[in-house]
């Protein structure tokens, strides 16, 4: 089972995805650290700062959500366009928004016990916010298809891990704008990997939402 995960062949594969879809990726990308930079300089006080880290936060998800969705047709062959960047439901952007906030929970709580829980915990739910956008599943839906999806492959998606950290703490290293490369090339790589999982798995029955 182990085999179906190769990080080398995963990292190759995403890279010739960036590469033939550079510019799409590049600037989208650019456009979302644009604005990041922009609400992280906000200075509010009170209720000000807390609406600006409401705005944020919900920029990310929005942001990861994009990249989710561009990143699973590119690694299929499909050509990303700046136009698919926003043909999207919103009702999925919000299952993706709350799947993100309860994985957040679940990876606080697992450090508050002994961190060992909450590593364990990043690994095995790294692919739900790829099987809830790529097959239409609601949050809960997606964590358990996620930790079906982990299910043997802890180690390999651990390595593959830290290879995403690495890479974005290069792009953050080559003056911050690096990440407009590196976040891009991560999402391809980690999409690349979901979709070998996907492949040799059964998929899962979709509640409606």
């Amino acid at each position: 089972m182990s085999d179906i995960i190769n990080s080398g062949s995963a990292f190759r594969s995403a890279w010739a995805m960036f590469r033939t879809h550079a510019a799409t990726f590049v600037s989208i990308s650019f456009v979302f650290f644009v604005i990041t930079i922009a609400l992280d300089s906000v200075d509010g006080k009170g209720d000000a700062q807390t609406l600006s880290d409401l705005v944020t936060t919900l920029f990310s998800f929005f942001a990861a959500y994009i990249m989710t969705r561009l990143s699973i047709g590119a690694i299929r062959g499909g050509t990303p366009l700046w136009k698919d960047a926003f043909s999207f439901h919103w009702g999925e952007f919000v299952w993706y928004a709350i799947a993100s906030v309860i994985a957040f929970a679940l990876y606080v709580a697992g450090f508050l016990a002994l961190i060992i829980p909450g590593i364990i915990l990043i690994v095995r739910l790294s692919l739900m916010n790829f099987a809830l956008v790529d097959e239409d599943l609601a949050p809960i839906d997606a964590i358990k298809r996620s930790w079906e999806l982990s299910r043997g492959h802890f180690w390999k998606l651990f390595v593959a891990g830290l290879i995403v950290i690495g890479l974005n703490i290069v792009g953050v290293l080559i003056f911050g704008i690096g990440v407009i490369i590196s976040t891009p090339l991560s999402f391809l790589f980690s999409a690349y990997i979901y979709d070998r999982l996907r492949e040799a798995s059964v998929p899962m029955v979709a509640e409606s939402h």
